[in-house]
């Protein structure tokens, strides 16, 4: 058995690593206790954090996590550049707000809360001057693309 010399003792390396670490894992307890009483809504983007890249569905575990965050009050939301009608068919039910075109279309099942489109001038530039450079461009709306 190790042992360690603490103040002129020799102590059993067991004796001080488990109590330390109990005392750790309880004081991390505590702090994320105090947190997760403080969070009321939670944001999630699609690709890399609610799916796994290449996946179409997410993990028992992120489901799990979603549902304790629900049964805990805390408002979800997804948060993503992509539009409305390609957020993926999971996404469409047990969330609670959706912030979509990197946040230019923001809104809650059928509540708009905030949409700052282009304006029409703007994308006829972007659409010309993509062309000009024989580059593809995909323009959407909340309901069509």
């Amino acid at each position: 058995m190790r042992f360690l010399n603490i103040k002129g003792k020799k102590t059993a390396l067991i004796r001080f690593v488990v109590p330390t670490a109990l005392y750790v894992l309880n004081t991390w307890n505590c702090i994320v206790e105090e947190i997760m009483g403080k969070i009321r809504i939670a944001f999630f983007d699609i690709d890399g954090t609610l799916l796994d890249f290449g996946s179409r569905e997410p993990s028992l575990k992120m489901k799990e996590t979603l549902l304790r965050l629900k049964e805990n009050g805390i408002i979800l939301c997804i948060a993503t550049g992509r539009a409305p009608l390609s957020l993926p068919s999971f996404a469409l039910t047990g969330f609670d707000a959706y912030l979509t075109f990197n946040g230019s279309l923001c809104y809650s099942g059928d509540t708009e809360i905030l949409s700052n489109p282009l304006f029409t001038d703007d994308i006829k530039r972007i659409v010309r001057n993509a062309a000009g450079i024989g580059r593809p461009v995909s323009i959407a709306t909340r309901d069509r693309f």
